[in-house]
């Protein structure tokens, strides 16, 4: 290839121009004769004749007019769109993002990107409802977190701001409550260390890109069955061993969008919840589910919690802070339920006042909800280690280019040239589950989001 260029010497005492070959310009270059039977520029003198044949057959293929001088013929030039037009083919197909085209390397979140279909970006968010870890990030939460900084700059002339600057500035751009309450928490808990009450607007621009006040909530699965559970978890238990090892679930929140530093703090933090703290210990699916439970547990509790509180304020006609018979009479439909008879309200209500006082308190009215829910029926309920067999799904990888070494990651954990798993069908039977069946559409049916956690 290099015997067909042909480039324009420029000589300074004749001030004309001459043509040469490449052999014959490289051999009057230091460090280049030993490149002259290589395609691959590989010094400084090589770069520049090829970083200017590029450069040529770029502006060529944009229909630019090219007005700098350059010593490529019409031959050359096709030459290299050609084999432009081929890296960029091969580009398209790599695992790989521009940066770690074609050698490889370590695997980063644009390269897990290039990988990741449609179903299994949304996918994501079910696994993290599922194991009460991070949502993954939007590149909209984001550019909102660059936004809101930018205005905080415009608004004033300090450089640092505090606790209520920051709530008001989120509402302003429209968060959620609960949003706003997490972010500032932890926004503070994690910069103000030495308690000042307020925070730099570098550190809340930095803090932020890495963990910005959420707009998605958490996935609804409670529609889920243990069958689908025991699928979820194959998806994340890459060797198909049974258990979950801290490499894998890494993997997992790795392709989450989650960094090194958050990984590792995520990987032990939900380790030690399930009570794994020894480094050598493995996440069985007993394990899974019974933290699975304990959180849905949890999350039914706290939604339990505000019914109860709503209700009761709202049947509080004296604003008292007790219910009356009375007052319980009034609005039983939304107290106590339309398929309760209003000749009933009475019984009821005396089941509701365990107290015998003739009033009936916030707690009380909760702890009747609570029984009536069964919650304290699920306390104790664990899942049976044997109960289903383990079914791995296979993860499928595409085709790495020719040459290109499998990436290994900072944790030591091998990482996978495709996402951690497939989440469409697989030989498992996945594809005979209500959530296989989903998955054949663009958007599955439970990956829809539901109201706050």
């Amino acid at each position: 290839m290099c015997a067909y260029i042909f480039v324009r010497l420029i000589d300074s005492n004749a001030r004309r121009y001459s043509y040469t070959s490449l052999n014959s310009l490289l051999s009057v270059m230091p460090g280049c004769p030993k490149h002259n039977k290589g395609l691959v520029p590989k010094c400084a003198g090589c770069k520049k004749v090829d970083q200017l044949w590029v450069r040529v057959a770029r502006d060529t293929m944009a229909g630019k007019k090219i007005a700098y001088f350059h010593p490529f013929k019409k031959p050359d030039i096709d030459l290299k769109i050609q084999l432009l037009h081929e890296e960029a083919k091969a580009r398209e197909s790599s695992p790989y993002c521009a940066r770690h085209f074609p050698t490889g390397g370590a695997r980063c979140q644009e390269c897990l990107h290039r990988q990741l279909t449609p179903e299994q970006v949304a996918h994501r968010d079910v696994q993290a409802t599922l194991f009460n870890t991070p949502l993954p990030l939007r590149l909209e939460e984001v550019t909102r977190v660059d936004r809101l900084v930018d205005e905080f700059k415009k608004q004033r002339m300090s450089q640092v701001v505090s606790r209520q600057d920051v709530t008001k500035m989120l509402e302003k751009f429209g968060y959620r409550a609960r949003a706003v309450e997490e972010f500032v928490n932890e926004l503070f808990a994690k910069n103000d260390l030495d308690n000042t009450g307020v925070v730099f607007l570098n550190d809340l621009h930095a803090f932020g890109r890495k963990r910005p006040p959420r707009l998605v909530r958490r996935a609804n699965v409670d529609a889920l069955t243990i069958h689908d559970l025991q699928m979820e978890f194959n998806l994340v238990d890459l060797d198909s061993s049974g258990t979950i090892s801290r490499a894998e679930f890494g993997e997992m929140l790795f392709a989450h969008g989650l960094d090194e530093d958050q990984l590792r703090e995520e990987v032990e933090h939900y380790f030690a919840r399930l009570g794994k703290t020894d480094a050598n210990e493995e996440i069985a699916f007993c394990d899974f589910f019974n933290g699975y439970m304990a959180a849905q547990r949890r999350r039914a509790v706290r939604k339990l919690k505000q019914l109860a509180i709503r209700l009761f304020h709202a049947a509080d006609a004296d604003g008292d802070g007790l219910l009356s018979r009375a007052e319980v009479a009034a609005s039983y439909v939304p107290l106590l339920g339309t398929h309760v008879a209003k000749d009933a309200v009475s019984a009821i209500f005396d089941q509701i006042n365990v107290t015998r006082t003739g009033l009936v308190s916030l707690k009380e009215l909760f702890s009747y909800y609570y029984s009536q829910a069964g919650l304290q029926d699920k306390e104790a309920a664990v899942y049976p280690v044997a109960a289903v067999p383990h079914a791995p799904a296979q993860a499928h990888a595409p085709t790495p280019m020719a040459g290109v070494p499998a990436p290994t990651g900072a944790l030591g954990r091998p990482q996978l040239t495709a996402a951690p798993a497939s989440f469409g069908a697989s030989p498992s039977g996945f594809g005979a589950t209500a959530v296989s069946a989903a998955f054949a559409k663009t958007q599955p049916a439970y990956v829809h989001v539901t109201g706050p956690e």
